[in-house]
This record gives C-alpha cells, structure tokens and sequence, in this order.
C-alpha cells in the first residue's frame, strides 16, 4: 500500500518557503466525529456519491454510513478512528452480507426507515428515487461495495482486503 505525505508551505524569517512535515495523526477523538466529516464531505469518499443511512441498524448491528455510489452500487462504509483491524473487516462483511440476504423490498424499507438521520439524505420512497437515479429497478441493485475507513491499517487487514478483492468481492480500504 502507498503512504502519502502531506506537507504545509512555510516561510523562514527570511521569508524563504520551504516545505515542513504536517505531523502525523493515529485517530480521531471520536468515531462520530469521522462521521461528521464524511457526512459533510462525501465526495472525500467517492466521486458523486449519495449517503442514505447513517447508523442504519442490521442484524450485525449499526453500520456507519450506507451509500449509493454513481454507477447505482450500495456502499457499505465501515469507519474506525484508528488504525483498521480484521475485525473492521469481518464487522463491514457481516453488515453488506445482511444487506445482500434481504429482499428488495426490506431493503427499500431499512433505506426509507433510515435515511435522512445525522445529515444523510431523505429518502421517503427508496424505489422510486433508485429508478429516479439510476434508471433501472432497486431489484438490480447487485451485491453492495464495501469500503473500509481508518487512519491506518494493520498487516493482517491489509493482507485480508487483498485477497478477497482478488477473489471478485468488492472491498478496499481508504487510509
């Protein structure tokens, strides 16, 4: 995996620029906080994307930010304040196999119970603002991304991620 850096312009006192290191951060104070920023700021996270849940309950549990990317894929977000572990992975594989298991129509349901909570969009009828969107039936949906966000990652993650995006599962990381 790359690491990129991030530097601030400074000047000296002889008003000469140069480049200085922006210290490095392990996590967040908060996971909601994360979250505020996301929220705010999708396209951070894909290019068009439109969030439709926050802490939309599952089976599994709460799953952070649900989306819909712009070619009418559901994205799963699984967000850590910290450094990504297997669990984050095994954690965003329960909520998508959830979402997956369900009929179209339940799913329309925990979209339309869900959405418009924390600064996610409203979505009243989830079928037809799918159809609206994408121009296609909510039934074709497919199987939903899944995209794991932390301030870092571990090996075993990392290594995990790795392969079952070899193995055609739709799974990254962003870091």
């Amino acid at each position: 995996m790359e690491e990129i850096k991030i530097w601030k312009v400074n000047t000296t006192n002889k008003n000469q620029p140069f480049a200085e290191d922006i210290v490095h951060i392990a996590e967040t104070t908060t996971e909601k906080l994360l979250e505020d920023i996301l929220t705010n700021s999708p396209d951070l996270l894909l290019p068009n994307l439109k969030l439709i849940g926050r802490q939309t309950e599952t089976s599994g549990g709460p799953l952070d930010l649900l989306g819909v990317d712009e070619d009418g894929k559901l994205v799963v977000f699984e967000l850590k304040r910290g450094t990504l572990t297997r669990d984050a992975v095994a954690q965003a594989i329960d909520y998508a196999s959830y979402l997956e298991s369900i009929e179209p129509e339940a799913l329309c349901d925990h979209v339309n119970d869900n959405s418009g909570k924390g600064g996610t969009e409203n979505i009243t009828d989830f079928s037809e603002w799918y159809k609206n969107h994408f121009q296609r039936d909510v039934s074709e949906i497919g199987k939903p991304r899944i995209i794991l966000v932390g301030l870092g990652v571990d090996e075993r993650a990392k290594r995990m991620v790795a392969f079952l995006s070899d193995c055609d599962l739709d799974i990254s990381l962003i870091t």
